[in-house]
């Protein structure tokens, strides 16, 4: 045999590449098809979980990522209340309570008349409790933000060390503007929560 036809036989020859269809391994296409059906469905599930997580951390920063206002005019609220201070108050506003972030804490300002003891209920549901206005500082903070609302409700507030355990509470402490005081507790008035930030 001569050198030159050997060459052209080997690149003749090209059929060895193709595979022969006898010889797959049996189940070897079942079984690609099952890891492509698996891999889809984890895929689908981390999907849905980043999707899931970022839905709750939107709807969960309107609690803890309050902004301060902005483009506030001095038509707002109460005409007294001056610019500078309701730039400097955080809110949420899409919220139907009026959660105000400050001092290290939010305030809860309810939109609702209730009791003094439901008042109560309601601020402990939600991790807290009546706001205790413990300094001048707390007092005129609280007053600033009903100013600029416009308020002029009563709003039910804690107590200082008023203890009732065995005696019917008769008065409860409120706050008016900058103004404390009390009221009968069975009177159905608007309250302030005082919930610690965590």
């Amino acid at each position: 045999m001569a050198t030159g036809d050997m060459f052209d036989h080997v690149y003749d020859n090209t059929n060895w590449m193709k595979k022969n269809s006898g010889d797959r391994r049996p189940g070897t296409e079942k079984r690609n098809y099952i890891f492509i059906v698996v891999l889809s469905v984890l895929l689908s599930l981390l999907t849905n979980a980043v999707l899931g997580y970022y839905y709750f951390m939107k709807e969960t920063s309107q609690f803890w990522d309050c902004a301060p206002v902005r483009n506030c005019s001095n038509s707002e609220g109460n005409p007294s209340c001056k610019f500078e201070e309701k730039e400097l108050l955080n809110y949420c506003p899409d919220l139907s309570e009026q959660w105000v972030k400050g001092n290290g804490r939010f305030y809860v300002f309810s939109s609702f008349n209730k009791t003094w003891n439901f008042s109560r209920e309601h601020c402990q549901s939600h991790g807290g409790d009546l706001v205790i206005i413990n300094n001048t500082d707390e007092k005129a903070f609280l007053a600033h933000r009903l100013c600029i609302t416009g308020e002029s409700n009563l709003y039910w507030t804690g107590t200082h060390g008023g203890n009732w355990e065995g005696q019917e509470q008769v008065n409860c402490a409120t706050l008016k503007g900058n103004k404390q005081g009390d009221a009968s507790c069975h009177r159905e008035e608007r309250s302030i929560c005082e919930i610690p930030c965590l």
